[in-house]
């Protein structure tokens, strides 16, 4: 069992989640105990009776998967909802999209604009308000250093030269929310910009890339660490030019995201890569956008007025380019399990402790463990979510559980 800290007692009520079959999700307990208050996990083991304060809430979820929350790394919208709406209740109904998939925690994902930074801003400073289901982490930026030519879905006017002072705008604008942004390495000034990013404290991620393998390898030694939906919107690989993905994919100090709707990446692809990384060093991503969880269609980005068409859920631009996902956290966690044949404890850290090491949370984030914010997934074993806890308060709970109340 492990336990929080001794020191002075919150006065909040505790709250007991109990019976369900937990995942730290390094260790498993069935049936399991989890001990909450504050907006943190006080313990977790098989059996917290002597631990449990007699007027806690109990939850009783007997027959239910716990794991942590979600956290996804790369999602642009869902709902019928992205950043660029301009509305708080466009954010707002991202967040409680977010929520229904059971995910907690997650990157404001999107390419540079020279305008709505404020809005964002404001919002991200008043996260619980704002934000009443999953909760950003920070913003990740896919432009404007990306390739012109692997620019996939980005439009045009949003890759500009590479510049210091450019970042020096950006990051003046979005401050120490700016948590990932992704570099092209081929680009000129690109392996001096990784240096800054990195000396700054901003994860420098390497993707939408041209480059060769032996840039790839000198990105990597001027700091990045992580990799923008590997696979897509980069070289591909040839047994002679190996390109980037044999660089990010044998060096130990870099991690991957994977887009798992097993339309960007084929499932024998992701097999492999999970096989070659390993599960500490793959995070599962949605790259999913506005008409995540909506029916095929034809749908507006935000403001931009740009269209793309939804056709068994895959997001197309006018001439065919993929434009993210409709894919779920939850949906994507079933999908890793089918291609890689592994069970559900093997392919949990994609989902929660490892995106959580990627983007340098995991102080607070990505298990369940005392001491961490209580951030918890509770699914069926048809993999409906049940109930997700934000900071301990119940953020979303599936309309069944509700009429029975």
């Amino acid at each position: 069992m492990t336990k929080a800290r001794s020191g002075r007692k919150s006065r909040e009520p505790a709250t007991l989640i109990t019976g369900g079959h937990i995942f730290t999700p390094f260790r498993e307990f069935w049936p399991g105990e989890l001990l909450i208050r504050g907006g943190r996990i006080l313990a977790v083991a098989e059996d917290l009776s002597a631990e449990t304060p007699p007027d806690a809430e109990r939850i009783d979820v007997s027959g239910l998967f716990v794991t942590p929350g979600f956290i996804d790394l790369h999602t642009q919208g869902g709902g019928g909802h992205d950043v660029w709406d301009g509305t708080s209740e466009a954010l707002a109904g991202w967040s409680l999209a977010k929520a229904r998939e059971g995910t907690t925690a997650f990157q404001v994902t999107t390419g540079y604009r020279d305008e709505g930074y404020d809005f964002l801003l404001a919002h991200l400073d008043r996260v619980e308000e704002a934000f009443p289901g999953a909760r950003p982490i920070g913003v990740y930026l896919e432009s404007p250093f990306c390739s012109i030519e692997k620019r996939g879905g980005i439009a045009k006017e949003q890759v500009l030269p590479v510049s210091i002072e450019l970042l020096d705008e950006i990051h003046g604008r979005l401050g120490d929310k700016l948590h990932m942004m992704t570099v092209a390495p081929e680009r000129e000034g690109a392996l001096e910009m990784i240096r800054e990013l990195a000396r700054r404290g901003i994860i420098p991620a390497l993707g939408h890339t041209d480059c060769d393998y032996s840039t790839a390898r000198l990105a990597i030694e001027a700091g990045v660490t992580h990799v923008t939906h590997c696979f897509n919107t980069m070289r591909t690989m040839h047994h002679r030019t190996p390109g980037p993905l044999a660089a990010v994919l044998l060096d130990e100090r870099v991690d991957i995201e994977l887009i798992t709707d097993g339309i960007h990446i084929h499932p024998a692809v992701v097999d492999l890569a999970v096989r070659l990384k390993g599960t500490g060093l793959t995070s599962v991503v949605t790259d999913s956008v506005r008409a995540a969880g909506l029916p095929d269609g034809d749908y507006v980005f935000g403001r931009e007025g740009r269209t793309y068409t939804v056709e068994d859920g895959a997001v197309r631009l006018p001439d065919g380019t993929l434009a993210g996902s409709t894919l779920t956290m939850i949906r994507a966690l079933r999908n890793v399990m089918e291609f890689t044949g592994l069970p559900l404890g093997k392919v949990l850290p994609m989902l929660t402790s490892t995106p959580a090491k990627a983007a340098r949370v995991d102080d607070r984030k990505g298990e369940l463990r005392a001491g961490l914010d209580a951030d918890v997934a509770v699914f069926h074993e048809d993999y409906t979510i049940h109930q997700t806890i934000v900071g301990g308060k119940t953020v979303y709970l599936h309309d069944s559980v509700k009429s029975k109340g």
